[in-house]
């Protein structure tokens, strides 16, 4: 079984996951997967997505009683010349869902965008990346009730 490469979408719906994401297959060239799952992540990804819906009230400057309604609902990247993370979330308000999408680059920590007057919160990094690798051990087999490959099985 081949290693993991990218992963390229992590969406939370409901009861369902979707991963996106590419494997290196024998010509060395990458394929792309995509897992939709009722099974339930384990509870990392989960606390990783809630400290991701903070951290968006700060990068949009959202006073703190907009950031507290906000819930994030998926979180995808993109490569190129940059690499682009886009966040789907929406503003959790009594009558009904306000649905917002926000695209920022996945720069250093304490990255500063200028033209935007952006400073990105330290954590920011280090909460996208445990998304991705809680998003890796996922497509591995391990959720939150069990593994489903024994430990030999797992690539």
């Amino acid at each position: 079984m081949s290693e993991i490469s990218n992963v390229k979408k992590v969406k939370i719906n409901g009861d369902k996951i979707s991963i996106e994401f590419e494997k290196t297959n024998t010509t060395g060239g990458l394929d792309t997967y995509k897992i939709t799952s009722e099974d339930q992540p384990a509870p990392e990804l989960y606390k990783a997505f809630g400290e991701l819906s903070k951290l968006a009230g700060v990068i949009c400057k959202f006073p703190e009683e907009i950031t507290e309604r906000i819930k994030i609902e998926a979180v995808s990247v993109k490569e190129g010349k940059n690499v682009l993370v886009t966040i789907d979330a929406c503003i959790v308000r009594e009558f009904g869902l306000i649905e917002i999408s926000f695209g920022t680059s996945h720069a250093s920590d304490n990255y500063y965008n200028q033209s935007l007057d952006i400073k990105y919160p330290s954590k920011y990094l280090f909460v996208l990346n445990q998304i991705f690798e809680e998003a890796k051990r996922f497509c591995k087999g391990q959720r939150a009730q069990m593994s489903l490959f024994e430990p030999e099985e797992v690539a």
